[in-house]
């Protein structure tokens, strides 16, 4: 949430940290992706099977109630993506928003089988996340849109 969030406020960012934009959203990023991978990790090493990696795809149910599990791929070809945009060029962006789906498949997970969003307190500030996530999302691409059409 807090990488795919920094890069609405750029400037902000720039200016709070001293630091340049990149600098701040990868220490972010990687600590993002280290934390989330602890979690499929532990839950390997505690059930014993690798299989927690695996997507589930039986019902829509269980693709929504395991949906952690696709994200996580998704995630790390988002990360891939940025890591690649030089060769990349220009398509690596587009590569790059997988990172708001996997952040809204994550929270489904989530809210669907997490013990700690259960109660819900937890579920509406998901909720309240996931419309933080596309409200940068859709505001981004209009504004690139207005100064397209502008140019």
């Amino acid at each position: 949430f807090c990488a795919i969030l920094s890069n609405a406020y750029i400037t902000s960012l720039v200016r709070f940290f001293g630091r340049s934009f990149i600098q701040v959203h990868h220490i972010i990023s990687i600590s993002g992706l280290v934390i989330i991978t602890l979690h499929p990790l532990a839950l390997a090493i505690y059930s014993g099977a690798l299989s927690v990696f695996l997507p589930v795809y039986s019902s829509v149910i269980e693709l929504l109630q395991y949906a952690g599990r696709p994200a996580w791929y998704l995630l790390l070809i988002a990360a891939l993506a940025a890591v690649l945009r030089q060769s990349l060029k220009k398509s690596w962006r587009t590569i790059h928003w997988l990172n708001y789906l996997a952040f809204a498949l994550a929270s489904i997970h989530a809210m669907l089988i997490g013990g700690n969003f259960q109660a819900w307190p937890a579920r509406i500030i998901a909720i309240i996340l996931m419309a933080v996530i596309i409200y940068v999302f859709v505001t981004k691409r209009l504004k690139k849109a207005k100064r397209a059409a502008a140019r």
